[in-house]
């Protein structure tokens, strides 16, 4: 299921508490959330609910497509409102493939 969260901070210098895996560089997978931090609230019906959680994928930031982590990145640093589509984790994601070395 995909959703919309949008997260709440105070400034653009403050942390969205949003830590990705880098196992997937072609996508932006959440790793962790930071407790106490903005991605770590919850949602005001379902007060156990976490919006994001380990092993979501985020797929676009105040409307822009995600291309990688490493834009997501600066999507998010670049953003103060931060809304997010975010497809919720069901199923485990894939590892990616291993790495092979050419020499």
């Amino acid at each position: 299921d995909a959703i919309e969260v949008a997260l709440k901070r105070n400034g653009p210098n403050v942390r969205a508490g949003i830590v990705l895996d880098n196992e997937f560089l072609e996508r932006a997978v959440v790793k962790s959330v930071q407790p106490g931090s903005p991605a770590a609230a919850t949602h005001e019906s379902l007060s156990t609910v976490m919006w994001l959680r380990p092993r979501d994928e985020i797929f676009a930031i105040d409307g822009v497509r995600v291309t990688s982590a490493k834009h997501t990145v600066q999507l998010i640093r670049q953003s103060n409102k931060l809304q997010i589509v975010v497809l919720k984790s069901r199923k485990p994601i894939p590892a990616p493939p291993p790495a092979v070395e050419i020499s």
